[in-house]
């Protein structure tokens, strides 16, 4: 066991922050994270300010399959720039994804909607998909799945546990977003109250994928590896929001050799940590 006090440490690991958990492997090795309470809600303006979100930085994406094998999970790193930040006050959960745009047609758009393809029509724009479960390891949860695109057009579609039925809902009560292109990056910023998909208990472990969809060449791309799973809560990572938690914050980038990830892990907290 480590302590460190009101302090910086930075790592350089080869290794990811959320780790990799397989079908059948009970909830102590699935991905888990502790984020400790943003004291202050982040402006959401499409620019993520310096000292604005103080909580889990991820500073890459991994392709979620191989791509002559759709059903083949991939561990390959998203070439394509990216990033995800994840952080909560107890009753909003914060998220603000940084991405690379196609370098010569900017954010693509498809185009009019077809209500009855909204989702699928969404997905293969420049867009996020978000999924979130309140009791992953219950029988009877409910899954909710969060579609955006660049320029704002959302859905969330509600699916009951073992079923593939699903209930749209739009919009959802309290949630807010924010979109902004600049230099080639997309910033989208959301804030979606924990209770529009029913967590009521932070201290509880709670499932979030967060997924990427880059277009021209489209891929998908998600924060954890090792599976290529969506609606799959046993894959999911875990969240708990913990006062004592440090600021886990990945430091990513690419020299002669490849990609690097470096860790910056800080406890802002007035007393040591143990981890």
């Amino acid at each position: 066991m480590h302590a460190f006090g009101r302090w910086s440490v930075r790592l350089l690991v080869w290794s990811l922050v959320l780790g990799h958990a397989a079908a059948g492997e009970p909830i102590e090795n699935r991905p888990r994270s502790y984020v400790i309470p943003i004291m202050k809600a982040p402006v959401l303006d499409g620019a993520i300010g310096a000292d604005e979100w103080p909580t889990l930085s991820i500073s890459r994406f991994i392709e979620s399959a191989v791509p002559t094998q759709p059903m083949t999970p991939s561990t390959v790193l998203q070439a394509r720039d990216g990033g995800v930040l994840l952080g909560s006050d107890g009753a909003t959960l914060f998220i603000a994804y940084r991405s690379s745009v196609h370098p010569q047609y900017g954010p693509i758009f498809n185009g009019k909607r077809d209500p009855e393809k909204e989702a699928v029509r969404i997905g293969h724009d420049d867009s996020v998909e978000m999924w979130f479960d309140p009791a992953p390891d219950a029988p009877d949860s409910v899954s909710v799945q969060i579609l955006g695109n660049w320029k704002g057009d959302t859905t969330a579609a509600f699916i009951p546990r073992g079923t593939a039925q699903n209930t749209r809902q739009w919009p959802l009560p309290g949630f807010h977003q924010a979109h902004g292109v600049t230099n080639g990056a997309w910033v989208a910023e959301y804030a979606i109250p924990l209770s529009s998909f029913g967590v009521t208990d932070t201290t509880k472990p709670f499932g979030v994928r967060l997924c990427r969809n880059f277009c021209a060449p489209w891929n998908q791309s998600r924060w954890e590896w090792g599976t290529t799973a969506f609606n799959d809560p046993a894959t999911m990572c875990r969240i708990i929001v913990n006062p004592a938690a440090p600021i886990v914050r990945e430091t990513g980038f690419y020299d002669a050799a490849g990609m690097r990830l470096g860790l910056d892990v800080t406890n802002a907290t007035a007393q040591p940590v143990s981890y």
